[in-house]
């Protein structure tokens, strides 16, 4: 009996090169330095995208991206601290969404609007049986490492 091609999930590696072309592909859209951002793949992916933009109602602040596979994407703000992040708004659509769409969500809150919720969704739970691992990898044919 042979395996299904199917049954084979990806590896840590392809996974680490999918998040890393994903928020390559973002930080592209959004004029930031893909170069200055985080990306993990341990318990639960995450990934963070520092902005040369700031929110005119926060000048003060520094505004990044930060993406995790179970609420998504979601603009931050630098804590007090200058350390945590404080999330403003998680845009909510899907754990995954396409890089245009993450690039849509910045430049609408940019302008003043309000795209997303102030609230994390639950996009999905971490080893939930899903493509989410499969579409994240098919991004590592982006990542320049």
């Amino acid at each position: 009996m042979t395996s299904d091609h199917r049954d084979r999930r990806p590896s840590h590696d392809d996974l680490t090169a999918g998040l890393r072309g994903y928020l390559q592909l973002v930080a592209d859209l959004v004029g930031a330095d893909h170069r200055a951002g985080t990306t993990d793949v341990g318990s639960v992916a995450a990934a963070l995208l520092p902005l040369p933009h700031r929110l005119s109602w926060f000048p003060e602040r520094a505004l990044a991206l930060g993406w995790d596979e179970e609420h998504g994407w979601a603009a931050q703000l630098a804590g007090a601290d200058g350390v945590d992040q404080l999330p403003v708004s998680y845009l909510g659509v899907d754990a995954l969404p396409t890089p245009r769409v993450v690039a849509w969500f910045l430049k609408d809150l940019l302008a003043g609007g309000d795209p997303g919720s102030p609230f994390p969704p639950a996009m999905r739970d971490r080893g939930e049986r899903d493509d989410f691992e499969e579409r994240l990898s098919a991004y590592a044919t982006h990542s320049d490492h």
